[in-house]
């Protein structure tokens, strides 16, 4: 897979984000369909900072946003605003760059990882429902 990078996280990435890194991962991986990805480059945490040679950027929460103001390595700033930034914006922003997103493959993993626990002793389902 080219074109998009979506480098891993580090350790500045917090508990209100570290589900978008995943989310965003998957997302990105719905988009391939064999065929170079638009260079594209997505950043999260707190300190990631853009590097040279993608058509856009995009910045996924506050932090993100403040972390690269006046970066001079973005040619365009696709800020996802919120702390966290919500599902819906982190699809329609991708989707807005050109990736071909499906949010049904996010959804399908967490049906996924949620359904390996079933029947497993010391799993309660109703504890991890609202």
């Amino acid at each position: 897979m080219t074109g998009t990078a979506l480098p891993k996280y580090d350790e500045t990435l917090c508990s209100g984000c570290s589900p978008i890194a995943n989310l965003s991962n998957i997302l990105v991986l719905s988009a391939f369909k064999g065929e170079p990805l638009p260079k594209v480059e997505i950043l999260n945490g707190k300190k990631m900072q853009a590097r040279p040679g993608y058509d856009k950027t995009v910045l996924l929460g506050n932090c993100m946003i403040k972390a690269n103001k006046g970066n001079d390595n973005i040619n365009e700033s696709v800020p996802v605003k919120g702390c966290p930034p919500t599902e819906d914006d982190v699809v329609k922003t991708l989707q807005s760059v050109g990736l071909d997103v499906n949010i049904l493959a996010y959804y399908g993993y967490m049906k996924q990882q949620s359904e390996k626990y079933d029947g497993k002793d010391g799993y309660d389902k109703g504890l991890f429902t609202a």
